[in-house]
Protein backbone atom coordinates (compact mmCIF):
# COMPACT_ATOMS: atom_id res chain seq x y z
CA UNK A 1 0.00 0.00 0.00
CA UNK A 2 3.12 2.25 0.85
CA UNK A 3 4.76 1.79 -2.56
CA UNK A 4 1.22 2.56 -4.32
CA UNK A 5 0.77 5.73 -2.04
CA UNK A 6 4.08 6.64 -2.70
CA UNK A 7 3.71 5.82 -6.88
CA UNK A 8 0.51 7.87 -6.94
CA UNK A 9 2.79 10.86 -4.92
CA UNK A 10 5.45 11.27 -8.25
CA UNK A 11 2.61 10.84 -10.85
CA UNK A 12 1.27 13.87 -8.94
CA UNK A 13 4.73 15.77 -8.87
CA UNK A 14 4.85 14.96 -12.88
CA UNK A 15 1.34 16.44 -13.79
CA UNK A 16 1.93 19.28 -11.70
CA UNK A 17 5.31 19.81 -13.20
CA UNK A 18 4.21 19.05 -16.46
CA UNK A 19 1.35 21.79 -16.37
CA UNK A 20 3.42 23.91 -14.34
CA UNK A 21 6.20 24.38 -17.70
CA UNK A 22 3.25 24.19 -19.85
CA UNK A 23 1.60 27.32 -18.77
CA UNK A 24 5.34 28.53 -18.34
CA UNK A 25 6.33 27.89 -21.98
CA UNK A 26 3.23 30.22 -22.97
CA UNK A 27 4.69 33.89 -20.86
CA UNK A 28 7.44 36.11 -21.82
CA UNK A 29 10.53 35.44 -19.82
CA UNK A 30 13.19 38.35 -19.24
CA UNK A 31 16.71 37.13 -18.86
CA UNK A 32 20.04 37.92 -16.79
CA UNK A 33 23.17 38.45 -18.58
CA UNK A 34 24.54 35.36 -16.42
CA UNK A 35 21.66 33.39 -18.24
CA UNK A 36 22.75 34.25 -21.66
CA UNK A 37 26.08 33.22 -21.20
CA UNK A 38 24.73 30.05 -20.29
CA UNK A 39 22.38 29.97 -23.20
CA UNK A 40 25.17 30.28 -25.59
CA UNK A 41 27.61 28.12 -24.12
CA UNK A 42 24.93 25.64 -24.34
CA UNK A 43 24.06 26.52 -27.99
CA UNK A 44 27.30 26.00 -29.37
CA UNK A 45 29.12 23.40 -27.26
CA UNK A 46 26.17 21.20 -27.93
CA UNK A 47 26.71 21.42 -31.17
CA UNK A 48 30.16 21.70 -31.60
CA UNK A 49 30.88 24.56 -32.22
CA UNK A 50 33.53 27.28 -31.16
CA UNK A 51 32.17 29.70 -28.72
CA UNK A 52 30.91 33.48 -30.59
CA UNK A 53 34.28 35.62 -30.32
CA UNK A 54 31.78 38.42 -29.75
CA UNK A 55 29.61 37.11 -27.88
CA UNK A 56 25.72 38.07 -27.99
CA UNK A 57 23.01 40.44 -28.53
CA UNK A 58 19.75 40.73 -27.87
CA UNK A 59 16.68 42.50 -29.86
CA UNK A 60 13.61 43.36 -29.09
CA UNK A 61 11.65 43.09 -32.13
CA UNK A 62 12.28 39.79 -34.68
CA UNK A 63 12.51 42.51 -37.75
CA UNK A 64 15.36 44.01 -36.93
CA UNK A 65 16.91 40.99 -35.45
CA UNK A 66 16.53 39.94 -39.50
CA UNK A 67 17.83 43.30 -40.51
CA UNK A 68 20.78 42.75 -38.46
CA UNK A 69 21.20 39.05 -38.66
CA UNK A 70 21.31 39.10 -43.13
CA UNK A 71 23.48 42.44 -42.65
CA UNK A 72 26.47 40.42 -40.78
CA UNK A 73 26.21 37.11 -43.14
CA UNK A 74 25.94 39.34 -46.51
CA UNK A 75 29.14 40.47 -48.43
CA UNK A 76 27.54 42.98 -50.80
CA UNK A 77 24.19 44.66 -50.42
CA UNK A 78 22.94 42.57 -53.52
CA UNK A 79 23.24 40.01 -50.92
CA UNK A 80 21.70 41.91 -48.13
CA UNK A 81 18.44 42.92 -49.76
CA UNK A 82 18.12 39.65 -51.16
CA UNK A 83 18.53 37.97 -47.49
CA UNK A 84 15.74 40.85 -46.47
CA UNK A 85 13.42 39.69 -48.56
CA UNK A 86 14.08 36.11 -47.89
CA UNK A 87 15.32 35.93 -44.10
CA UNK A 88 17.17 33.55 -42.67
CA UNK A 89 14.97 31.50 -40.24
CA UNK A 90 16.18 31.18 -36.88
CA UNK A 91 16.01 28.66 -34.32
CA UNK A 92 13.18 28.27 -31.97
CA UNK A 93 14.05 28.08 -28.16
CA UNK A 94 11.97 27.33 -25.15
CA UNK A 95 8.56 26.40 -26.36
CA UNK A 96 9.09 22.69 -27.00
CA UNK A 97 10.97 21.87 -23.77
CA UNK A 98 8.15 21.64 -21.09
CA UNK A 99 8.45 17.96 -20.96
CA UNK A 100 11.96 18.23 -20.57
CA UNK A 101 11.81 21.07 -18.03
CA UNK A 102 9.36 19.26 -15.89
CA UNK A 103 11.50 15.75 -15.82
CA UNK A 104 14.60 17.65 -14.25
CA UNK A 105 11.96 19.86 -11.64
CA UNK A 106 10.42 16.35 -11.09
CA UNK A 107 14.23 14.72 -10.43
CA UNK A 108 15.10 17.10 -8.04
CA UNK A 109 11.63 17.53 -6.23
CA UNK A 110 12.15 13.98 -5.63
CA UNK A 111 15.91 13.82 -4.78
CA UNK A 112 15.38 17.06 -2.72
CA UNK A 113 18.13 18.81 -4.38
CA UNK A 114 18.93 20.78 -7.30
CA UNK A 115 20.92 18.97 -9.97
CA UNK A 116 24.78 20.56 -10.34
CA UNK A 117 25.16 19.97 -13.95
CA UNK A 118 26.42 22.90 -16.37
CA UNK A 119 24.41 21.35 -18.79
CA UNK A 120 21.59 21.31 -17.05
CA UNK A 121 21.99 24.98 -16.28
CA UNK A 122 22.22 25.83 -19.60
CA UNK A 123 19.47 24.00 -20.93
CA UNK A 124 17.11 25.83 -18.73
CA UNK A 125 18.65 28.90 -19.68
CA UNK A 126 17.92 28.41 -23.34
CA UNK A 127 14.03 27.39 -22.15
CA UNK A 128 13.73 31.01 -21.59
CA UNK A 129 14.95 32.07 -24.97
CA UNK A 130 12.31 32.87 -27.67
CA UNK A 131 14.44 32.75 -31.12
CA UNK A 132 18.03 32.72 -31.69
CA UNK A 133 20.38 32.85 -34.74
CA UNK A 134 24.03 31.15 -34.03
CA UNK A 135 25.80 32.81 -35.80
CA UNK A 136 29.93 32.51 -36.40
CA UNK A 137 31.17 35.29 -34.53
CA UNK A 138 28.11 36.16 -32.16
CA UNK A 139 24.93 34.52 -31.06
CA UNK A 140 21.30 36.69 -31.91
CA UNK A 141 18.60 36.22 -29.73
CA UNK A 142 15.05 38.13 -29.91
CA UNK A 143 13.31 38.48 -26.29
CA UNK A 144 10.81 35.69 -25.98
CA UNK A 145 7.11 37.43 -26.67
CA UNK A 146 3.84 36.94 -25.52
CA UNK A 147 1.90 34.56 -26.73
CA UNK A 148 -1.47 33.30 -26.96
CA UNK A 149 -2.65 29.81 -27.09
CA UNK A 150 -6.21 27.70 -27.33
CA UNK A 151 -7.14 24.76 -25.36
CA UNK A 152 -5.31 21.96 -27.83
CA UNK A 153 -1.83 24.58 -27.58
CA UNK A 154 -2.54 25.79 -30.78
CA UNK A 155 -1.59 29.50 -31.13
CA UNK A 156 -4.79 31.35 -30.85
CA UNK A 157 -6.28 34.66 -30.85
CA UNK A 158 -9.54 36.55 -31.84
CA UNK A 159 -9.02 39.89 -30.56
CA UNK A 160 -5.22 40.29 -30.71
CA UNK A 161 -2.36 39.42 -31.88
CA UNK A 162 -1.09 35.59 -30.86
CA UNK A 163 2.43 36.43 -30.37
CA UNK A 164 3.34 39.78 -29.47
CA UNK A 165 7.36 40.62 -29.16
CA UNK A 166 6.77 43.39 -26.39
CA UNK A 167 4.99 45.89 -28.96
CA UNK A 168 7.64 46.19 -31.25
CA UNK A 169 6.25 43.11 -33.84
CA UNK A 170 3.13 41.09 -34.00
CA UNK A 171 2.05 37.65 -35.22
CA UNK A 172 -1.52 36.83 -35.87
CA UNK A 173 -2.65 33.35 -35.88
CA UNK A 174 -6.14 31.36 -35.69
CA UNK A 175 -5.80 28.31 -34.45
CA UNK A 176 -2.40 27.51 -35.72
CA UNK A 177 -2.82 29.55 -38.66
CA UNK A 178 -1.38 32.32 -39.16
CA UNK A 179 -2.90 35.34 -40.80
CA UNK A 180 -2.96 38.65 -41.12
CA UNK A 181 -4.02 41.41 -38.47
CA UNK A 182 -6.95 42.54 -40.77
CA UNK A 183 -8.64 38.81 -40.45
CA UNK A 184 -8.44 38.97 -36.28
CA UNK A 185 -9.12 42.64 -35.75
CA UNK A 186 -11.28 43.88 -38.67
CA UNK A 187 -12.43 41.10 -40.64
CA UNK A 188 -16.17 43.55 -41.90
CA UNK A 189 -13.51 45.22 -43.72
CA UNK A 190 -12.93 42.16 -45.85
CA UNK A 191 -14.32 42.41 -49.56
CA UNK A 192 -15.19 39.50 -52.00
CA UNK A 193 -12.12 39.72 -53.30
CA UNK A 194 -10.20 39.06 -50.74
CA UNK A 195 -12.07 36.22 -49.59
CA UNK A 196 -12.63 34.74 -52.77
CA UNK A 197 -8.72 34.92 -53.95
CA UNK A 198 -7.89 33.27 -51.05
CA UNK A 199 -5.51 30.59 -51.94
CA UNK A 200 -5.28 28.72 -48.97
CA UNK A 201 -8.56 26.83 -48.26
CA UNK A 202 -7.94 27.02 -44.35
CA UNK A 203 -7.25 30.56 -44.34
CA UNK A 204 -10.21 30.90 -46.60
CA UNK A 205 -12.33 28.81 -44.44
CA UNK A 206 -10.87 31.39 -42.00
CA UNK A 207 -11.91 34.43 -43.27
CA UNK A 208 -15.45 33.47 -44.00
CA UNK A 209 -15.81 32.41 -40.57
CA UNK A 210 -14.44 35.89 -39.16
CA UNK A 211 -16.53 37.44 -41.64
CA UNK A 212 -19.69 35.66 -40.64
CA UNK A 213 -21.75 33.17 -42.87
CA UNK A 214 -24.84 34.51 -42.83
CA UNK A 215 -23.49 38.15 -44.53
CA UNK A 216 -21.15 36.11 -46.89
CA UNK A 217 -24.04 33.98 -48.13
CA UNK A 218 -25.34 37.76 -48.74
CA UNK A 219 -22.52 38.97 -50.20
CA UNK A 220 -22.19 35.94 -52.83
CA UNK A 221 -25.92 36.14 -53.33
CA UNK A 222 -26.26 32.64 -52.29
CA UNK A 223 -29.05 30.32 -54.05
CA UNK A 224 -31.62 29.90 -52.25
CA UNK A 225 -33.00 25.97 -52.30
CA UNK A 226 -35.95 25.95 -49.91
CA UNK A 227 -37.12 27.90 -46.89
CA UNK A 228 -40.28 27.49 -44.59
CA UNK A 229 -41.39 29.14 -41.14
CA UNK A 230 -40.88 27.03 -38.27
CA UNK A 231 -44.36 27.52 -36.35
CA UNK A 232 -42.70 25.31 -33.33
CA UNK A 233 -40.24 27.99 -32.43
CA UNK A 234 -41.16 30.77 -34.09
CA UNK A 235 -37.58 30.49 -36.20
CA UNK A 236 -37.77 30.82 -39.97
CA UNK A 237 -35.56 28.76 -41.99
CA UNK A 238 -33.52 28.91 -45.58
CA UNK A 239 -31.34 26.38 -47.38
CA UNK A 240 -28.95 27.44 -49.40
CA UNK A 241 -26.25 26.14 -52.36
CA UNK A 242 -22.42 27.73 -52.46
CA UNK A 243 -19.64 26.61 -53.62
CA UNK A 244 -18.64 26.11 -49.90
CA UNK A 245 -21.31 23.16 -50.05
CA UNK A 246 -25.19 23.86 -48.97
CA UNK A 247 -25.78 26.57 -45.75
CA UNK A 248 -28.72 25.93 -43.58
CA UNK A 249 -29.53 29.04 -41.82
CA UNK A 250 -32.56 29.27 -38.76
CA UNK A 251 -33.23 32.82 -38.10
CA UNK A 252 -34.21 32.22 -34.20
CA UNK A 253 -36.46 34.47 -31.70
CA UNK A 254 -33.60 35.51 -30.06
CA UNK A 255 -31.81 37.17 -32.67
CA UNK A 256 -29.00 34.06 -32.91
CA UNK A 257 -28.60 33.06 -36.48
CA UNK A 258 -26.43 29.78 -37.16
CA UNK A 259 -25.26 28.61 -39.57
CA UNK A 260 -24.91 24.72 -40.39
CA UNK A 261 -23.52 23.23 -43.19
CA UNK A 262 -25.78 19.74 -44.14
CA UNK A 263 -24.89 17.33 -46.91
CA UNK A 264 -25.01 17.56 -50.75
CA UNK A 265 -28.04 15.45 -51.28
CA UNK A 266 -29.74 17.34 -48.63
CA UNK A 267 -32.49 19.19 -50.67
CA UNK A 268 -35.41 20.95 -48.32
CA UNK A 269 -35.43 22.59 -44.81
CA UNK A 270 -37.20 19.49 -42.99
CA UNK A 271 -34.59 16.82 -44.49
CA UNK A 272 -31.70 19.66 -43.12
CA UNK A 273 -33.66 19.75 -39.73
CA UNK A 274 -33.93 15.98 -39.74
CA UNK A 275 -30.17 15.23 -40.79
CA UNK A 276 -29.32 17.66 -37.98
CA UNK A 277 -31.01 15.65 -35.51
CA UNK A 278 -29.31 12.33 -36.58
CA UNK A 279 -31.83 11.27 -39.37
CA UNK A 280 -34.55 10.70 -36.55
CA UNK A 281 -38.30 10.87 -37.85
CA UNK A 282 -40.63 12.36 -35.51
CA UNK A 283 -44.70 12.44 -36.14
CA UNK A 284 -44.49 15.92 -34.61
CA UNK A 285 -43.28 19.16 -35.88
CA UNK A 286 -39.49 19.69 -34.35
CA UNK A 287 -37.34 23.14 -34.80
CA UNK A 288 -33.82 21.11 -33.83
CA UNK A 289 -32.36 24.77 -33.29
CA UNK A 290 -34.07 25.51 -30.47
CA UNK A 291 -33.95 28.53 -28.44
CA UNK A 292 -30.28 29.98 -28.65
Amino acid sequence: MASKSKQKSEAAIVDEAIAKYTAWNRQRHDMTHEEYEEAVKYIYTSSDLPLPKRGYLVFKSISEAWKYVAKNTSENEREYQEKLKHPIQPVLGGVPCADLLAAIDVEEQVTGKPIEDPIISGFKALAKVGVFWALDEQCVFVETPDTYLNEQGQLHREDGPAIDYQGHDYQWFINDIRVDEQIVMRPQTQTLDDILNERNADKQAIRIERYGWLPFLGLIKAETLDERENLVEGTYEVLYATNWGKKFVALCPTGKIPVMGVPAHIATCEQAQKWLNGGVEFDFPLNIIGRT
